[in-house]
């Protein structure tokens, strides 16, 4: 079977990289880690799930979020990077990392997505992990979101789904804040956020959403493809007793 590839068809693919090429490289659009993405891991904030047995008073479940604004342009989220480690040595993966948008200083606004749960490879001390984004929600130009670390399994019966990690700090301030889990009402107090304290070592990568300049761009190009490949097809002069199909198949010839 013949196909008809004009000039105009190989020039496609070429417009649509040269406009959509932004979209193939990650670019950062926070950073708090220092050189080298070091950090202080002399502490830091704590996401902890320990069951001990129901009605104990050594039962503690505790979340912890830092916030971060976007600048220079709008971005799909592509990944993130965090400085943390497991220290409950024979504990569980019960972690669950998330983002949301800011909601009047607190991190109670719409989810944009939960990045990871269960990670597998926090199995040790002092790791910088990163964990790459599935739905690369769009992160909006001076917006503020919220990264969230806190238990994924809210086991009230027993240890099963103990776990403890790290958030270790970055050495730099700004907001953040932690929730406790009320074991007697079976759910999350409040959340206590400190507007200028020190802020857990964490990096959001993402890659520059077109602007709308680009976009029009791309509809132009594809129109002007679309008209060349018809004025083609009209171009050619039918023959007697030929059907159209017959004319298309000489005009690609």
């Amino acid at each position: 079977m013949k196909t008809c590839l004009s000039g105009s068809s190989f020039l496609l693919p070429l417009f649509l990289l040269c406009l959509l090429g932004q979209r193939t490289s990650g670019e950062v659009v926070f950073d708090n880690f220092g050189p080298n993405d070091s950090y202080d891991g002399g502490s830091g904030r704590s996401i902890n799930w320990v069951v001990e047995s129901p009605g104990s008073s050594f039962n503690m479940g505790m979340g912890t979020a830092a916030r971060f604004q976007v600048s220079g342009g709008s971005y799909f989220l592509s990944s993130i990077t965090l400085a943390m480690g497991n220290i409950y040595f024979g504990g569980t993966n019960n972690l669950a990392i998330s983002i949301r948008a800011d909601n009047g200083g607190l991190p109670t606004g719409s989810l944009l997505e939960t990045v990871v749960v269960h990670p597998t490879d926090l199995t040790a001390d002092y790791l910088v992990v990163t964990y790459p984004s599935s739905l690369e929600p769009v992160l909006i130009a001076g917006g503020n979101y919220w990264l969230i670390a806190e238990p994924a399994d809210l086991n009230l019966v027993n240890g099963e789904n103990n776990a403890a990690f790290d958030w270790y700090w970055s050495g730099t301030l700004g907001f953040a804040g932690n929730r406790q889990f009320n074991f007697t009402t079976e759910g999350w107090y409040d959340w206590q956020v400190f507007p200028n304290t020190l802020v857990p070592a964490f990096r959001i990568e993402g890659t520059v959403v077109p602007e709308p300049g680009t976009l029009s761009l791309l509809l132009v190009g594809l129109g002007l493809v679309a008209f060349r490949g018809w004025k083609r097809l009209q171009a050619v002069p039918s023959r007697p007793n030929e059907n159209v199909s017959s004319a298309r198949w000489r005009a690609c010839a």
